[in-house]
């Protein structure tokens, strides 16, 4: 199911975290790794502005490519006993990551973002997971790099706590199968939960809820998960199960908001991206995956 795990990387001190995270994963399920750095604005299409801009600024390009190379190589030390290459690109950041993940046909994506974005503008994360072509591993500022590491995440004989959320819609429901998926790789025990709303449920609609949670989990496995529905806003339920479950992720859709406006996030996936402190392995809309994993989701939207 991962097989290649691609991580992008700005150079920074934010970079570490992402990078060990991806190596984490590596290690736990044999993956390769891909450690991608995008050194800016590629050259305008129109030839005589292309020219001029080679005269002004293809020199500095190339000394912007030499010093990637050697923080590639760089990063490439704390990912020991792995597969790991390195690709630079030059263009627009999201453009770049997702054309890397195509050519590398990765399975995810491991990235950090530096904070949230303009009342008025994306942030160039949010968008890379919403048009990202496999599922997303994002660490939000609230994530603590020394916390993570103490956990040991995924840890290596351990069964890992994992809250997978869903409202039942269709995409939600593509995020369990692909959780369901991700159990049959990776010693994980998945919590689902639904958040009923900021009304007190009568004890009616909590068995209603309950009942749909268990009907989406196989016999097979029933016993190696567990079911919340309660009350309040999706983003507070969701981290208040992940603290009490000691969840070392998230698992969920990345939903769109909006068909006819500009495509941005749902407020539930903005809050957890932003306020977790736990990494959310996010499922677009658009994720593909191995042909097992594709039969899942195919089953799950039906």
């Amino acid at each position: 199911m991962i097989r290649t795990i691609l991580c992008p990387v700005d150079l920074s001190e934010l970079s570490r975290p992402a990078v060990w995270l991806a190596g984490e994963v590596a290690r736990r399920l044999g993956a390769r790794v891909v450690l991608h750095h995008n050194v800016g604005a590629a050259p305008p299409s129109s030839l005589g502005v292309a020219w001029m801009w080679a005269e002004d600024h293809e020199h500095e390009a190339e000394g912007q490519v030499a010093r990637a190379a050697e923080g590639l190589r760089e990063l490439f030390s704390e990912l020991p006993g792995l597969e790991v290459e390195a690709k630079i690109t030059r263009g627009p950041l999201d453009s770049a990551v997702h054309e890397v993940a195509r050519e590398t046909d990765s399975d995810l994506l491991v990235i950090a973002t530096h904070g949230s974005a303009a009342p008025a503008h994306d942030s160039e994360t949010e968008q890379i997971v919403l048009r990202a072509p496999c599922s997303v591993l994002a660490l939000g500022e609230g994530c603590k790099h020394a916390e993570l590491e103490a956990q040991g995440w995924l840890g290596s004989d351990d069964v890992v706590p994992v809250v997978v959320p869903t409202d039942f819609t269709r995409l939600s429901r593509k995020a369990v199968k692909y959780a369901l998926a991700l159990a049959d790789q990776a010693p994980v025990r998945l919590h689902l939960v639904h958040a009923l709303g900021v009304e007190q449920p009568g004890a009616k609609a909590e068995e209603k809820a309950l009942g749909r949670l268990e009907s989406l989990v196989p016999e097979s496995i029933a016993g190696q998960a567990s079911f919340t529905a309660a009350a309040g806003r999706p983003a507070q339920v969701i981290l208040e199960v992940a603290r009490e479950s000691g969840a070392r992720f998230v698992l969920m859709a990345a939903h769109r908001k909006g068909p006819l406006r500009r495509v941005v996030f749902g407020t539930t996936t903005l809050a957890m991206l932003h306020s977790s402190q736990l990494p959310i392995w996010f499922v677009p809309e658009g994720v593909s995956a191995g042909p097992g994993v594709a039969r899942l989701l195919e089953q799950a939207v039906e």
